[in-house]
């Protein structure tokens, strides 16, 4: 995070003051928010439960790839558009997102 002066402060309240904005249809406000995520794929199968033993997973995984999540969110007009990027290779179908 930046260090917070008065730059950045004064820079986060414009930030703020659009998203006060009344809803405008013809100007929505449109947010990107974006994070690494990597997938894992397990060594072993997990075992699923059955009558009196709870299902097991173990934690030894192998790394599969690292993606960017990216999420376009309308604020006001609550519209959420979702989209994986930047895949390095190919996951397993047993890989999960961490």
């Amino acid at each position: 995070m930046a260090e917070l002066d008065e730059e950045y402060i004064r820079k986060m309240e414009d930030v703020l003051a659009v998203y006060e904005k009344p809803y405008d249809a013809t100007e929505p406000v449109v947010c990107l928010d974006e994070k690494p995520v990597s997938l894992h794929a397990d060594v072993r199968p997990p075992q699923a439960a059955t009558p009196g033993k709870i299902a097991k997973r173990d934690s030894e995984y192998e790394r599969w790839a690292q993606q960017h999540k990216r999420r376009w969110l309308c604020h006001q007009d609550c519209l959420r558009i979702a989209h994986v990027v930047d895949l390095h290779r190919r996951a397993p179908s047993n890989a999960v997102g961490e």
